[in-house]
C-alpha cells in the first residue's frame, strides 16, 4: 500500500515499478458514512466509521457519501475506484459536508487511482497561530495523490484554512481539478512528475476566504501568507493546462521550477483567462519550456506593508526555455510589469500600464518590460503610464514618475520591437543598453513622451 512520505524522506516505493490500475468493470455500490457510525458532530472522532464506509465499496469500486455535517478524521485512504461525495453548500461551517482534519502527522485524504473527492469542505478546527514561532501550525498536505495514480478528480472541494491543500509531487497522471476554492495558508497546489495532461479549472486561493470561517487567527495567517505562501507551483509537468485559476495575497502565485528530485522541469505550460491579485511576484519562472500566459491580469504589491515583499517586476523569469505573454494586462504593480530572461520569448497584444507604483522620483526607475538574456519578439503591445488604479491622494489619471515602457538590457542578444504603442511615459518609450544594432524597430507609436530610442520607421505624436 503506497502511503505518503514528509519531503526529503525515503520512499521504499520509489523503485517499484507502476502499473496501470483497470477501473472495475462492474458498477460501483454506495454507502453512506452515518450507517457505519459517523457521527457528523465536529466533536466526535469518525475516523473509524468513515473508513469502513471507503472498505465497504473498495473491492467494486462505488461513491461513499457524506450527508450535511462535519466529520472529525484523521488520516482516510480513498482506494482505486472509490469516490467521496457530500452536499456542497459553503456558505459557512454551519452547511454542507465538512471534514474536520485533525491529524499532524499524515495526510487528511491519501488518493489512489480512479478516485475522486465531490462536493466536500476542509477545515483544521486545531490550526492556530503559533506566537513562539510565529506561523500556523504545519500540518501536512490536506489532500495527497499517491504515487503512480492516473485519472484523480476534485470537483466542487472547498479549503478553508489548511496549511498546504494539494500534494501531487510524486508520479502521477490526469490530476483534474475544477471549481477548487478556498484558502491554503502555505501551499495551494504543488505538482510534480506529472506525465500526461493535468486540467485545472476554477481553482481560486484567496485569503478572504477566510469569511466562511471566522477564524480569529485570519489576520496572523494572512499576514505570513503574503510573505511565505505559493498558491501554485509547477515542477516536472507535461503539457498542463490553467484556466480561470485564480489567487490573492501570495508572496508568489505561480512557481515554475525545475523538479528537486531530479524528474526535469516544466513543459508545455498553457496558463489561461488566470489572475494572480497582490502577489510580492505573480508568475517566478526558474525553468521550463513551451510556456504560454495569454489573457491573464497582473497585480503584484503587498497589501499588508506598503512596499515591502514584491519582488522587482510582477513577472520574474530567471530561466528556462521559450517563454509567451499574449494579451495579458497589468495594474497597480510597484515595480515593473515583466522581466524576461529566457532563451526566447514572445510578447504579443499586452497592455502595460499602471507600474511603478514605488517610484518617488522621475528617473525612469521602473520600466513596464525589461528584455533580459536570450531572443525576444516584441508587438502589437501597449505601453500607457496613465494610472488607472488610483492611491490616496491621486486627483485622477496622471503618468507615473519615472515610468518607462520597453528596455533592452545589455545581456539580451537580441528583439525585434515591432508595432507598439507608447503613450505618457515620462522616462520615454524604449532603450536599449550597449549595442543598439542587436535591436529591429519597425512602425512603433510614440505619444505625449518622450521619443526616446524611436527607430527611423517610427511614429511620433504630440
Amino acid at each position: 500500500m503506497l502511503r505518503w512520505y514528509p519531503r526529503g524522506a525515503v520512499n521504499d516505493n520509489d523503485n517499484i515499478a507502476m502499473t496501470e490500475t483497470n477501473s472495475p468493470s462492474a458498477a460501483g455500490l454506495g454507502a453512506d458514512v452515518r450507517d457505519f457510525g459517523a457521527a457528523g458532530d465536529g466533536e466526535r472522532d469518525d475516523t473509524a466509521a468513515v473508513q469502513r464506509a471507503i472498505d465497504s465499496v473498495a473491492e467494486s469500486g462505488g461513491v461513499v457519501h457524506l450527508p450535511p455535517g462535519r466529520y472529525r478524521v484523521r488520516a482516510l485512504r480513498v482506494p482505486a475506484g472509490v469516490s467521496l461525495e457530500g452536499v456542497y453548500s459553503f456558505t459557512s461551517l454551519r452547511s454542507g459536508s465538512w471534514l474536520f482534519c485533525v491529524d499532524t502527522e499524515a495526510p487528511a485524504l491519501s488518493l489512489s487511482s480512479g478516485t475522486s473527492v465531490r462536493s466536500l469542505g476542509f477545515y483544521y478546527p486545531e490550526q492556530r497561530w503559533d506566537a513562539e514561532r510565529s506561523a500556523p501550525v504545519a500540518y501536512p498536505p490536506t489532500v495527497f495523490v499517491e504515487e503512480g495514480a492516473r485519472r484523480v478528480l476534485l470537483r466542487d472541494v472547498f479549503f478553508a484554512n489548511v496549511y498546504e491543500a494539494v500534494d501531487a509531487d510524486r508520479h502521477h497522471e490526469y490530476l483534474i481539478l475544477q471549481n477548487v476554492l478556498g484558502y491554503a495558508v502555505h501551499r495551494g497546489i504543488t505538482v510534480d512528475f506529472s506525465t500526461d495532461i493535468d486540467r485545472w479549472t476554477t481553482v481560486h486561493f484567496n485569503m478572504n476566504s477566510m469569511w466562511a470561517v471566522e477564524h480569529a487567527d485570519a489576520d496572523s495567517f494572512a499576514a505570513w501568507t503574503r510573505r511565505h505562501g505559493t498558491a501554485f507551483t509547477i515542477r516536472r509537468a507535461d503539457w498542463l493546462v490553467m484556466f480561470d485559476c485564480f489567487c490573492w495575497g501570495y508572496r508568489t502565485g505561480l512557481r515554475l521550477e525545475t523538479s528537486p528530485a531530479g524528474h526535469g522541469a516544466p513543459g508545455g505550460i498553457h496558463v489561461v483567462c488566470c489572475g494572480f491579485d497582490a502577489c510580492g511576484v505573480c508568475i517566478d519562472m526558474r525553468d521550463g519550456w513551451g510556456v504560454r500566459v495569454s489573457d491573464t491580469f497582473f497585480v503584484s504589491f503587498n497589501h499588508f506593508a506598503a512596499g515591502t515583499d514584491t519582488d522587482d517586476a510582477a513577472v520574474m523569469v530567471h530561466g528556462g526555455g521559450e517563454f509567451g505573454l499574449k494579451n495579458c494586462r497589468w495594474w497597480g504593480c510597484d515595480r515593473s510589469a515583466a522581466l524576461l530572461n529566457c532563451s526566447q520569448s514572445v510578447v504579443e497584444g499586452n497592455g502595460f500600464m499602471d507600474y511603478g507604483r514605488r517610484a518617488e522620483h522621475g528617473d525612469g526607475t521602473y520600466a513596464a518590460l525589461l528584455l533580459g538574456r536570450g531572443v525576444h519578439q516584441v508587438s502589437n503591445n501597449q505601453f500607457s503610464g496613465v494610472r488607472h488604479h488610483h492611491l490616496p491622494g491621486d486627483s485622477g489619471d496622471r503618468p507615473v514618475p519615472g515610468a518607462r515602457g520597453l528596455v533592452v538590457l545589455e545581456k539580451a542578444e537580441g528583439a525585434v520591437i515591432t508595432g507598439n504603442v507608447f503613450t505618457a511615459l515620462q522616462g520615454g518609450g524604449l532603450s536599449v543598453e550597449g549595442d543598439a544594432d542587436r535591436v529591429a524597430l519597425q512602425a512603433n507609436l510614440h505619444r505625449r513622451a518622450p521619443a526616446v530610442g524611436a527607430g527611423p520607421s517610427d511614429v511620433v505624436l504630440p
